[in-house]
Order: C-alpha cells, then sequence, then structure tokens
C-alpha cells in the first residue's frame, strides 16, 4: 500500500548489550504516570504477555506526552508484539509528528506535525481478521487515520504482548536484537515523556486497562548504558512537564 506522509528512517550503529529486569510492585494506591529518562535513541519500555481473551478485533490506546531530545525512530510508543519478524507500533515524535513502525512495511512519521507541541496526545492500534489500523488524536479528541496494511502471515493470531516506550528493531545485523532492544553508539542527549491510560479491548470488551497505580505484573527492557530511569510520578506532575516551552 502507498503511504504518503512518510518517510524512511535514518539507520545508525547499534549497541547491541541490553538488560532485563523485572519490576516488583510498588505499594502505590493512587493511579500513577509512567515517567521514560532515557537518551534519545535508546531503548527504554514496559512489557507484557497479551491478556488470554480470543477474539476477533483487538484495540488498544494511550495517552503519551513528549520532551525534547525522546526520540524520533525511538519515539516513545504503543506497541503490539507477535515477534521479532512481526509488530507495529505508533507514537509521538518531539516534533509533535506521528510515528509508525510496522516491521517490513514502515518506519517513518507524518509529514506534519499534527497537534500540540509538549501535549497529551492519545495513539491507538487496531487489528481485524483483515487489516492492522494506527490511528493518533489529540487527547479526547476524534480518531485519525494515520495508517494501515493488510494484516499478513506474520501478524496471525493474537499479539504475543503489549509494549510501552521506546525501542527499535529490524531484525538485520544493524538492529539485530529481539524485542525492541537496539540502540544507537553515537551519544544522544537525554529526553522525558510520559505515558498513561492503557486500554485494550478484544471485540469490544475491555481486557485490560492500566494507570499505573503500581508496575506490578510488567517486566522492563533498559539499555544499561542510555541514562535511563523508569519511574511512576503524580498525574499533576506529568501535566505540569514542559509548561516552561
Amino acid at each position: 500500500m502507498r503511504i504518503n506522509a512518510m518517510r524512511p528512517a535514518v539507520v545508525v550503529a547499534v549497541i547491541i548489550l541490553f538488560t532485563l529486569v523485572f519490576a516488583p510492585a510498588s505499594g502505590l494506591a493512587a493511579d500513577q504516570v509512567l515517567e521514560i529518562t532515557a537518551a534519545a535513541n535508546s531503548y527504554a519500555h514496559l512489557y507484557k504477555p497479551f491478556p488470554d481473551v480470543p477474539g476477533s478485533v483487538v484495540t488498544a490506546e494511550l495517552s503519551i506526552k513528549v520532551g525534547d531530545n525522546s526520540g524520533s525512530s525511538w519515539a516513545p510508543s504503543l506497541w503490539f508484539y507477535w515477534g521479532p519478524e512481526a509488530f507495529v507500533g505508533i507514537g509521538q515524535q518531539p516534533d509533535m509528528r506521528i510515528r509508525v513502525n510496522q516491521f517490513g512495511l514502515i518506519a517513518g512519521a507524518t509529514a506534519q506535525p499534527l497537534f500540540r507541541a509538549y501535549d497529551w496526545t492519545d495513539v491507538q492500534i487496531v487489528v481485524t481478521p483483515q487489516l492492522i489500523q494506527v490511528m493518533s488524536r489529540p487527547q479526547g479528541g476524534d480518531w485519525i487515520l494515520i495508517y494501515q496494511s493488510a494484516r499478513t502471515e506474520g501478524f496471525v493470531g493474537m499479539p504475543k504482548e503489549i509494549i510501552i516506550g521506546k525501542g527499535f528493531s529490524n531484525n538485520t545485523e544493524v538492529y539485530p536484537n529481539p524485542h525492541l532492544d537496539n540502540s544507537t553508539a553515537a551519544v544522544a542527549p537525554t529526553g522525558v515523556s510520559y505515558v498513561d491510560n492503557l486500554i485494550v479491548t478484544v471485540d469490544g470488551k475491555t481486557v485490560l486497562t492500566e494507570n499505573f497505580a503500581s508496575l506490578e505484573g510488567w517486566g522492563i527492557h533498559q539499555d544499561p548504558d542510555g541514562n535511563v530511569e523508569i519511574r511512576l510520578v503524580t498525574p499533576e506532575e506529568a501535566d505540569a512537564a514542559f509548561k516552561e516551552l
């Protein structure tokens, strides 16, 4: 399918070292917001198995707010992950263009910014028996279709995992690691991003919501050399971020 307003990602060298930790429960009772601090082109993300619920139409949506140096090819994103050669993600770049990565088909961004800088944006993935669609909107607004493709063989069945945050892969010698666990070798400035309000549905029924009262049940992949800090902050802190910009 021809996609207007997209351009390929720039290929650069990669750091293949990675670390795996599992996050314990934080013990927080109130809803929080996930804050990710990391070098612009470093991987830093949460993941968990996709809910074990059969169905035909799967959707997930997430709210994202990004600051400077939060990444372009490594834009903070929502991902459905079937495997190293089957994944799709949609995220927000610091220049407010919407980023789409689908293995083997597209790695690029919209030609123009769509929403206000330093503000909350919603992203969504919709998987039907025939199609994979990614959409975005200003928080609480009307969904805009960014990209869609036919659902090919590698994307059959339910996604294996949901991934939230920063990462990149194309299963080559340049970006060889599975699970989006690749970073660039070049030193990059550090940026901050926020994510909140994950909602996953199967055939219209909500099967997962996450407002980050804790990180219980989530695993973390992060680059040990990427200046990464993943923590929970209050909604007030997240809403106040970047107000001076």
